[in-house]
């Protein structure tokens, strides 16, 4: 099942995210299926189901709070990631 943060995420509403960051969402609490973290969901989740492009803000958002990029995952994203926005130069 996915986490509220990942469901927030999902439907783009990054306010919310926000919001639910701020009062103590882990950053990093694996959801879905197959579980990913929530990184994934605005770097790959969003732009593979949707068509829509990477949202970078969600991306600083997670980095912010101490979301985990170094995750195999995280990297394999940044890696195949249509729209050349590496992890790094989003912190």
């Amino acid at each position: 099942a996915y986490t509220p943060l990942m469901k927030a995420l999902i439907k783009q509403h990054t306010d919310a995210a926000e919001f639910l960051l701020q009062n103590g969402a882990d950053p990093d609490k694996m959801g879905g299926h197959p579980e990913i973290p929530p990184i994934m969901v605005p770097m790959e989740y969003i732009r593979i189901f949707t068509d829509t492009p990477v949202q970078t803000e969600q991306v600083r958002l997670l980095i912010e709070f101490g979301a985990d990029i170094t995750s195999y995952r995280a990297q394999e994203a940044t890696k195949r990631n249509r729209e050349g926005i590496a992890v790094d130069e989003l912190s």
